[in-house]
């Protein structure tokens, strides 16, 4: 049975791509069919096809090489004059477990879920000696520079710009980008101080927790900060510095590297705080408690748990650098391109804040992110004063206070790339939001009240994304409400805005001063319902001072303060249901948590409205046997006998997986040169059995902003093309918004990936 087809006509590249039905496993072997060869298997990946064999492709053709092509599943790809170029062979048919990404392994940095496979299995050969940069190492690429960009997920252009331009930029012996950083003892240590910064002083842990410390316990992305010293053996670094062992020993502040003091474990805590506050919107654990290396290592394309190691030490490569670090090494299956290095003897004799400022930069690279530099600078030194002097993380952020991650919106930026979607691209996503962002879903703001009504609050949270914003809500008798919102204590990323609302959604008073991150909120405030809103900001623009967007605005928070109780305001009920789309029977877990008056709620009603008995159980589950959209009702009494009720819609379809549709692939076709680039949306049902006729909707973002909608192919497959991208760099990210089919129910849970990017 032959393989069926999408021709595809991208107008601004020229080329013409035609896709095979991809339910293959991706593995890489350097092969070329030779004209005449009597092939009875074709080995998997690119085949270059000779000019003896090439011919316009005829589709009810039955020539050679599509007989040799029969039961296996591939990419032709078609030139200008409608040539055979090549065949990129992924599996025989049936071969696959599911979907692989559509594209070449030349997108692999692009290309979503398997991006660490294909990347570590197409990369090309290469014979470098020992390490090179510059001009030297473009002159050394030659005509496979494009090849080997596209495997670090950029255009040739800016990938021969780095090389060019970027002094502390190198390639190792396969031609992998790696960074030795620049030590601020040499650059700029004797022009600039670190602070002191206007933050109070940092909490500090139990030292017998100091080796134990978790940002995000039981995350399947780990980071692990290992001051304890490590013996690194068989990797690229040995190769590229030549040592066949590499002995990296403890931090030691005190002259003994065999015990660590008070002051030591103090040291080694903040810098976990300051790390854990970059990373603390990303579902990633960085963790000072060694974890088993098998917990490190990404075995196949099907494991998400997985991590690196970021090594504190001293410079055992006599780089005379601060840190070394791979591109876009996190979610490789081949360890060979770890750890991360920080070497804190060329870190201002091992400053606090330049050590974690260059751990977050390691890893960062580590993620797929280069320098934030200028025209002049491969690193950005930022810019401002106080507590809201600004700086980059993928720059120097040594001497400022809030050091953010970027997409270039400083003075004279020469990268404008996605520092959020291209770490999320590389397995270190953004953790689930923690607290409600509507007025409907918001978080009871609670405490413990004394005698007089006084409550006492004290809660945390955390803005995990650009625009997050997050509610708070609290009943208060007539008298003073005092809030105080406030950032991490060392190294914040959050610049804050509080707003206070009353029930009717009147905005009463909002707080966000100038020359400070926190906020502030004192009013007296008659008796009500009120909700608080706190969010991310940027600065303006004020004389020399460029200020800053709130793109990077995102991280940890403090909420502390007090209002009066008050118990005769009605209870306002919260309800939720988890899922609330899937196949019957469907277990749905209900609760009422966040509820307003909670302590003082006497009694709880569920209707689940499906005709069966109700529940007066605070946070019941029910199952709902039948297909169809139900409304659940939730109403909760208080002590006055007043009530409050909400509802919130589930919907079951029927019991059969075939009829749900899941996104199985999502891919980015290279930039290269041209002007828009594709998205390769593929549909599969619960079954993993591909879907045609589904509409799919997707938005693109970053570089140029717009909309998409087409529906599936033959194939499963929907091609979207993005608007035209300019001249411009950046990053451009593509998002599913939807996808619909009569008759089926979408269930985003199952998705492979929903959003990709690629940086120009």
């Amino acid at each position: 049975m032959k393989t069926p087809f999408a021709l595809i006509h991208p107008a601004a590249s020229g080329r013409r791509f035609m896709w095979g039905l991809f339910l293959g496993n991706i593995i890489w072997q350097s092969a070329q069919a030779d004209a005449g060869d009597g092939v009875q298997e074709i080995s998997l990946g690119w085949h270059s096809i000779t000019p003896a064999r090439a011919g316009a492709y005829q589709p009810a053709g039955d020539d050679d090489l599509l007989r040799e092509l029969r039961g296996y599943n591939y990419v032709m790809k078609i030139g200008r004059n409608h040539d055979i170029e090549s065949v990129y062979v992924s599996g025989k048919n049936g071969s696959g477990k599911g979907l692989n990404p559509l594209f070449s392994p030349l997108m692999a940095g692009a290309a979503s879920g398997l991006d660490a496979q294909t990347v570590q299995a197409t990369w090309p050969s290469l014979n470098i000696k020992g390490k090179v940069r510059g001009k030297q190492a473009v002159r050394i690429l030659g005509g496979l520079l494009p090849r080997i960009a596209a495997v670090h997920g950029m255009a040739p252009e800016r990938f021969r710009n780095i090389l060019e331009t970027d002094v502390t930029a190198w390639l190792d012996a396969s031609g992998r980008l790696f960074f030795a950083e620049t030590p601020p003892a040499i650059s700029y240590a004797s022009s600039e101080q670190a602070g002191p910064f206007p933050v109070d002083n940092p909490v500090v842990f139990d030292l017998s927790k100091t080796f134990h410390l978790h940002s995000r316990p039981g995350s399947k992305k780990l980071v692990y900060l290992d001051f304890t010293g490590h013996l690194v053996i068989g990797t690229a670094w040995n190769t590229a510095y030549g040592k066949a062992a590499i002995d990296a020993p403890p931090f030691d502040l005190n002259g003994d590297p065999t015990v660590f003091d008070e002051k030591e474990q103090e040291w080694i805590q903040r810098v976990w705080q300051r790390v854990a506050e970059d990373y603390s919107s990303f579902d990633v654990d960085i963790t000072t408690e060694e974890p088993a290396e098998a917990n490190l290592l990404r075995v196949d394309a099907e494991d998400q748990a997985y991590g690196t190691r970021a090594l504190i030490t001293k410079d055992v490569l006599n780089c005379v650098c601060g840190g070394v670090s791979f591109l876009g090494v996190f979610d490789l299956l081949n360890p060979k391109y770890k750890p991360s290095w920080i070497f804190y003897d060329r870190l201002g004799t091992g400053n606090e804040k330049f050590v974690a400022d260059s751990v977050s930069h390691e890893i960062g690279h580590s993620l797929g992110l280069s320098h934030d530099g200028t025209s002049t600078s491969q690193y950005y030194r930022g810019h401002g004063g106080g507590a809201t002097g600004w700086a980059s993380i993928m720059g120097v952020g040594y001497f400022k206070n809030l050091v953010q991650w970027s997409r270039g919106e400083y003075p004279d930026a020469n990268n404008k790339e996605d520092d959020i979607s291209i770490i999320q691209s590389h397995g270190a996503k953004l953790r689930p939001d923690d607290i409600g962002d509507t007025v409907e879903k918001a978080s009871l703001l609670t405490g413990q009240a004394d005698s007089a009504g006084q409550v006492a609050v004290e809660q945390a949270g955390v803005i995990e994304r650009r625009g997050d914003v997050d509610y708070f809500v609290f009943a208060s008798s007539a008298g003073s409400v005092e809030l105080h919102i406030s950032p991490a204590r060392h190294g914040p990323n959050l610049d804050i805005l509080a707003e206070l609302y009353n029930s009717s959604g009147e905005l009463l008073v909002s707080s966000n001063p100038a020359g400070s991150l926190d906020a502030h909120i004192s009013e007296l405030l008659p008796s009500g319902t009120y909700y608080l809103k706190v969010t991310g900001v940027g600065k303006q623009a004020s004389g020399s001072d460029p200020g800053y967007p709130y793109y990077g605005s995102i991280g940890q928070y403090r909420l502390g303060g007090s209002y009066i109780r008050y118990t005769e305001v009605p209870p306002v009920a919260r309800a939720t249901g988890n899922p609330q789309a899937g196949v019957a029977p469907l277990a749905v877990s209900f609760s009422s948590d966040g509820s307003v008056d909670a302590p003082d709620i006497v009694s709880y009603f569920w209707d689940f409205g499906d005709g069966t008995m109700a529940s007066d159980i605070r946070n019941p589950v029910h199952t709902y046997k039948n297909a169809g959209t139900y409304e659940a009702n939730l109403k909760v009494t208080g002590k006055s006998g007043l009530t409050g009720t909400k509802s919130v819609k589930i919907n079951v379809v029927a019991g059969d997986p075939a009829m749900t549709l899941q996104i199985g692939q999502l891919a980015l076709s290279p930039l290269g040169s041209a002007d828009r680039v594709w998205v390769i949306v593929g549909v599969v049902n619960g079954n993993r059995q591909i879907i045609s006729n589904a509409t799919v909707k997707g938005k693109w973002s970053g570089i140029v902003e717009g909309e998409g909608s087409v529906v599936t192919n033959a194939s499963g497959l929907a091609a979207i093309l993005s608007p035209p991208l300019g001249e411009g760099g950046g990053t451009l990210t593509f998002t599913v918004v939807d996808v619909s089919r009569d008759d089926y129910t979408y269930v985003p849970g199952n998705d492979l990936a929903t959003q990709v990017s690629i940086s120009k």
